[in-house]
């Protein structure tokens, strides 16, 4: 069961980890604050709004966010069929049963390991 995978397992779902660290990389620098200060209004305000920019980074950010979830769903989902079934006394939340269902109906369970790159 290495890298979550059933048969003919030698990376599986372990590339998609690079991904996700890139997201969050990406994530951090857009958090990082703005300290560019100009005088403004012939020098009178020196204290300008990055309020603009700054939610158009808080939406870049949530936009990410969503994308790692997705993401983090691929192995999570992986996992829970690879340990559920075996161990009776492991229990899933009824929301965690309801969204890993969900999950089901549209991607599959990956029995072997293969290029992931083209799933849609």
């Amino acid at each position: 069961m290495r890298f979550l995978g059933k048969e003919n397992t030698v990376h599986a779902y372990g590339a998609i980890q690079k991904t996700c660290v890139c997201l969050a990389r990406e994530n951090q620098e857009l958090a990082a604050a703005i300290l560019d200060n100009f005088a403004l209004a012939g020098n009178i305000e020196d204290v300008p709004t990055n309020a603009p920019r700054t939610v158009q980074r808080v939406r870049t950010q949530i936009d990410t966010l969503y994308y790692i979830l997705g993401i983090e769903m691929m192995p999570a989902a992986q996992a829970i069929d690879l340990r559920w079934p075996k161990n009776p006394k492991w229990k899933l939340s009824i929301v965690t049963k309801k969204i890993f269902a969900q999950y089901r109906q549209v991607v599959l369970f990956m029995k072997s390991d293969r290029v992931l790159t083209y799933d849609t």
